[in-house]
């Protein structure tokens, strides 16, 4: 048995289409955004809790991260003074170090400035 379609069938599936589209744009594309930098700010708070709760900012563990990443040469001794250096450069910037201060702001504008380089258009 063949189907066969009226215009009226026609008319309801493009009308349908039209309708799930502007639905698509207005309400769940608009609550995605919401829930991406709602989910966005809870972990940047998180990190900021789980580091402060180590003694360190995101400069010092980013510092420290960085220089114990990114090896000089392939040598167990100087990779060992490597992370020995890498310690104490993030122990200075660290929340108790002498740059403490500094580490703090910095890591406070380099995740405004993080922030902004996303939202740019």
């Amino acid at each position: 048995m063949a189907v066969s379609y009226t215009f009226g069938t026609f008319v309801a599936t493009v009308v349908a289409i039209v309708v799930a589209a502007f639905v698509f744009r207005q309400i769940v594309i608009p609550a995605c955004i919401y829930i991406i930098e709602y989910y966005r700010n809870g972990q940047k708070a998180a990190e900021d809790k789980a580091l402060d709760s180590m003694g360190e900012n995101r400069l010092s563990y980013g510092l420290k991260d960085q220089m114990k990443r990114n090896r000089v040469i392939d040598d167990p001794n100087v990779n060992k003074f490597q992370d020995q250096a890498a310690d104490a450069v993030g122990g200075l910037t660290g929340k108790d170090g002498m740059l403490g201060g500094v580490g703090g702001v910095v890591s406070d504008i380099g995740g405004d400035a993080q922030e902004e380089s996303r939202n740019a258009p």
